[in-house]
């Protein structure tokens, strides 16, 4: 993967991880 997906991963799984938070609080 370059650096590129790698920063495009790490984006995804940030917004997944806040969307979940969000939607438990």
């Amino acid at each position: 993967a370059t650096r590129y997906d790698k920063l495009a991963t790490n984006f995804a799984a940030t917004c997944y991880i806040a969307a979940i938070i969000i939607w438990w609080i």
